[in-house]
């Protein structure tokens, strides 16, 4: 056996194993599908404006598969600062029956100033078939000391599971 090809067979051995395993691992990340992507802008009546709406999960959603949640909400230049209440920053659902599903409370009490922005990242497991409601959303303290919550179904999205 001629020494001089051994080196070569090894490398080829090893170059295939890495071609191959790199093709497995990267199929077994890449099962997320971008679901919904809105660059915005779009402002609420409260002046926040979001921006980098995306909702990520796979394309054929079953129950317990994972959606993932993301947004940036900034606070207008022209605004006063604001309070964020007890939810802060959230993703609002309702499950195909109606009921209130939301989740991924951040940034409770915090308080916005003007130009500031918030990143929201969340994940979310639906455990209902049919039809789910999801919109980013935001809930502030008032003048008043009362709570207020972003637009009813702000920029929403329906996935059916």
């Amino acid at each position: 056996m001629n020494l001089n090809k051994v080196p070569f067979l090894g490398f080829l051995l090893v170059s295939l194993i890495v071609i191959i395993s790199s093709h497995f691992s990267f199929s077994l990340f890449v099962m997320a599908d971008r679901l919904r992507s809105y660059p915005g802008p779009d402002t609420s009546p409260d002046g926040f404006t979001i921006t980098d709406l995306s909702v990520e999960g796979p394309v054929n959603l079953s129950q317990g598969d994972k959606l993932t949640f993301f947004y940036i909400l900034r606070n207008s230049p022209d605004n006063p600062s604001i309070e964020l209440a007890s939810k802060g920053l959230f993703i609002a659902a309702l499950d195909p029956e109606g009921n209130d599903r939301s989740f991924g409370y951040m940034y409770s009490g915090e308080t916005i100033g003007p130009g500031q922005s918030l990143i929201f990242y969340g994940e979310f497991f639906p455990n209902l078939p049919r039809a789910w409601v999801f919109w980013p959303s935001y809930e502030i303290q008032t003048e008043e000391l009362e709570t207020k919550s972003g637009p009813q179904e702000w920029r929403a999205r329906a996935r059916f599971p």
